[in-house]
């Protein structure tokens, strides 16, 4: 995956702080063109953020579907635990990712997910984060969006996934839902 993507989608929205869950696809971006190429594409108007310095431009769009195209590497896994605003534990589920001076020591982490989850939901240990990276297969050369979830089920299926990708000749098509 690209480092900078284009674009960002989202299942939920920030009003006052607190999340709320959307029904459609929710896109941010820094970029107009992209956000109107969004809109154009899949319904919504761009919206300013008021986000302080940056200016990012989020479109609500009116799809709860969208048709995307994964390739080799477009998606990852860390374990992250946070605290006091900053990820203070940051892992690949066996060893440290972060900080630098740990990174490749075990991390001490459980070895099943469900032993995992049970850890984090106990307040002992990090949740996941998928990343996943796609192009819009409706206008693939507007760049490369990014997806995170935290999802547990999204996780669990993760390895499936990934091998079906590394094996995979060409970019797979899929559905963002």
């Amino acid at each position: 995956m690209e480092s900078d993507p284009v674009g960002r989608f989202h299942v939920a929205r920030q009003p006052d702080g607190r999340p709320i869950a959307v029904s459609v696809w929710r896109v941010t971006t820094e970029d107009h063109a992209v956000a109107d190429a969004v809109g154009g594409l899949y319904g919504g108007v761009p919206q300013l953020l008021d986000t302080g310095d940056e200016h990012v431009l989020e479109v609500l769009t009116r799809r709860d579907h969208i048709p995307v195209l994964l390739g080799r590497g477009a998606v990852s896994l860390r374990m992250v635990m946070r605290g006091a605003g900053e990820a203070f534990h940051v892992c690949d589920g066996t060893r440290f990712l972060e900080p630098m001076g740990a990174r490749g020591s075990l991390c001490g982490c459980p070895a099943s997910l469900a032993d995992r989850k049970a850890a984090a939901q106990a307040g002992r240990g990090p949740t996941p984060e998928v990343r996943v990276g796609f192009r819009l297969a409706d206008l693939p050369e507007l760049g490369v969006f990014s997806l995170v979830s935290t999802s547990w089920e999204f996780a669990a299926e993760l390895p499936v996934l990934a091998a079906a990708l590394d094996t995979a000749a060409v970019p797979v098509g899929g559905v963002l839902r």
